[in-house]
């Protein structure tokens, strides 16, 4: 029995001296799988704000350029959730406290810039030349 107890005593040390790298390990695996993340989060941006490939996209600042951006792609428009779904989707837009934008701001937006949008037939478009 003593013999055993001698061994799972050095393998504890031996486990206590691993222990600390094997963690300061986990944690630059972690990092790097965090820089990794955002670097894909960002060409997702670029490639769906701009389909082109002509020159860099800028990520929108406001909630209405990420709506346009988004409407631009479907010109018969869209039902307001599923432009707050794709907003969040592209991650084109968060709120000041790092939430996803809602249902109520699309709609807010809709109603604060008429020279923009439109509500036409349950779904939500861009305003174009031939609307009055």
């Amino acid at each position: 029995m003593s013999e055993l107890k001698d061994a799972l005593a050095t393998s504890r040390d031996a486990i206590k001296r691993a222990l600390p790298e094997a963690e300061r390990e986990l944690a630059e695996c972690r990092a790097h799988c965090a820089e990794l993340e955002e670097s894909i989060r960002l060409a997702r941006l670029i490639v769906s704000s701009n389909p082109s490939g002509e020159g860099p996209a800028l990520a929108p600042t406001t909630m209405h350029q990420a709506m346009t951006l988004i409407l631009r792609d479907h010109p018969d428009g869209l039902p307001a959730p599923e432009i707050a779904r794709e907003i969040e989707r592209r991650d084109l837009y968060r709120r000041r406290d790092g939430k996803p934008a809602g249902l109520g701001q699309v709609h807010a937006r809709v109603h604060n810039y008429p020279k923009l949008f439109v509500r036409d037939s349950g779904r939500i478009r861009l305003r174009n030349d031939s609307d009055v």
